[in-house]
């Protein structure tokens, strides 16, 4: 390899580490994590060994609990997807967790109405009604 070659290569790789800027560090480690944008929002629906759900806000640059999965949930192979429904609230949504990738695996399938753990105003509102909300649940709302 000649220097300008090497040089060539050092240009290359600081240019690469320039492109990324470091943010907070996640709250847990996770290993095939499902996520979901929404808003201002990255919303992170557990990983395997790890069933709680996060939303990292982009703006803040922070990360808050919304909920845990039920305790025997397996998770993994779980695939997480939003809902688009066109209501007047564009504040709730709704998320499916669906998971039981092998033909024994104990399956499942959630749902999660959630609204914003960042903005306590729509929280406080929303949770007076009795339709539960950033609550891993089976069924349908």
């Amino acid at each position: 390899m000649e220097l300008t070659d090497i040089k060539e290569d050092q240009m290359v790789n600081q240019n690469v580490t320039n492109s990324f800027q470091t943010l907070a560090p996640l709250p847990a480690p996770f290993c095939g994590m499902q996520y979901i944008a929404h808003k201002n929002e990255i919303i992170i629906c557990g990983s395997y060994k790890h069933h709680k759900c996060y939303s990292y806000h982009i703006l803040k640059n922070q990360y808050k609990l919304i909920c845990s999965y039920p305790k025997k949930t397996k998770l993994g192979d779980h695939c997480v997807v939003k809902r688009v429904i066109n209501n007047d609230n564009k504040d709730d949504i709704i998320l499916l967790s669906f998971s039981g990738y092998n033909l024994f695996d104990e399956k499942h399938t959630l749902v999660m109405r959630y609204v914003s753990v960042w903005n306590t105003e729509t929280m406080r509102g929303r949770l007076k009604t009795k339709t539960q909300r950033n609550k891993a649940m089976n069924g349908y709302p």
